[in-house]
């Protein structure tokens, strides 16, 4: 089971999204933790305090602040860093499997960022035939008001 900590940073329906889909991570958020106005070193011993990952959307600043907080010799149990275009889905959807896949303690002095992820969903397998319409005319010079004809065109739903 994963221990997370929402900084005021994260999106509160990711927050709202893991709670609902997953019964393996253990999420607080940044309101029931009371850490709104905290410095980032104070957040990290926050977190380091209560042993939860820190999940945040300050992909800019943070870093910098963690390397100083670890170069000081403090602990972490690591930073998760999810960009903030990343679709709710899909940072769901890792931080799940990362519960799943993972133990607490791998994560320890560790940040990691989770990025922007462009899915394509490929068909599972070709649509099948539409029959066949008989084919339309094509464009002739000598239509009534010299207007062209364009072909009919059916695409499956």
């Amino acid at each position: 089971m994963l221990r997370l900590l929402a900084d005021t940073s994260l999106n509160h329906h990711l927050l709202t999204a893991c709670r609902r889909r997953s019964k393996t991570i253990d999420f607080l958020s940044a309101s029931k933790a009371r850490i709104e106005g905290l410095s980032h070193n104070d957040l990290l011993h926050f977190a380091a305090d209560e042993d939860r990952i820190l999940v945040t959307h300050d992909i800019h600043m943070l870093p910098g602040h963690f390397k100083t907080y670890l170069e000081s010799g403090a602990f972490s149990p690591g930073v998760f860093l999810i960009h903030p275009q990343t679709p709710i889905a899909d940072a769901t959807a890792w931080l799940e499997l990362a519960s799943l896949a993972s133990d607490h303690t791998d994560w320890q002095d560790q940040i990691l960022e989770i990025p922007f992820l462009r899915l394509i969903s490929l068909p599972a397998q070709p649509p099948s035939p539409l029959p066949l319409l008989p084919e339309s005319p094509t464009p002739h010079d000598d239509s009534p008001h010299g207007e062209l004809q364009t072909p009919l065109v059916i695409s499956p739903r």
